[in-house]
């Protein structure tokens, strides 16, 4: 193996090791309460329950485990295609945690958006995330906006464009507050020098 290859693998070692301690971090703890109701798209008869998509949503065998949430392509330009959900119990000035698995046909971006939410530096609640050909796991943290009210709409959304988006396994819970509080470190008794 030549240097390059060396550097070339240990880069790609610390990214991967980057993104799984990013998802530790920002991942719920098992007993948070979930808020999406059938995030695995799993359920159902016709559709998803607990989701009402719009023209262009399709609902199919192929997700990252079992069936998932498709959006595209839009059926006219500029047409949203989107899977949506009313999330009850939310609550103001509350840190949540948003996470999907996605994929998308070609490289792109796909869209989610939380009404509710404290917005992004552009002034939105629309949230950007890359997908590719391969299922990833996506992981952001918002914060619920002062004044929201308790029932919000999530919505996975295709922007009017021609890619094909694929969602499974969508969560968004509360964010388990972690003691950042330093563990108090016990002194060593003090060792007297020299011999007895």
């Amino acid at each position: 193996m030549t240097v390059v290859q060396s550097r070339s693998k240990i880069r790609s070692m610390i990214r991967k090791l980057l993104a799984l301690t990013a998802s530790l971090m920002l991942s719920p703890c098992a007993s948070a309460k979930e808020l999406i109701i059938n995030g695995s798209f799993d359920q159902g008869d016709k559709t998803p329950t607990g989701w009402v998509g719009s023209e262009g949503a399709r609902w199919e065998d192929g997700g990252k485990a079992g069936k998932c949430a498709v959006l595209g392509p839009a059926p006219k330009a500029e047409a949203w295609v989107t899977w949506k959900q009313e999330v009850k119990d939310f609550k103001p000035n509350t840190t949540y945690v948003f996470s999907a698995w996605v994929k998308a046909d070609r490289p792109s971006y796909a869209q989610v958006v939380v009404e509710g939410v404290k917005p992004n530096k552009s002034g939105v609640s629309f949230f950007y995330m890359k997908a590719d050909t391969t299922w990833r796991l996506w992981v952001k943290q918002v914060v619920g906006e002062t004044g929201s009210a308790p029932t919000v709409n999530l919505m996975l959304l295709n922007e009017g464009g021609p890619d094909t988006f694929y969602f499974d396994d969508v969560s968004l819970t509360v964010r388990e507050e972690v003691n950042t509080e330093p563990v108090p470190v016990r002194q060593a008794p003090e060792i007297a020098e020299g011999r007895e």
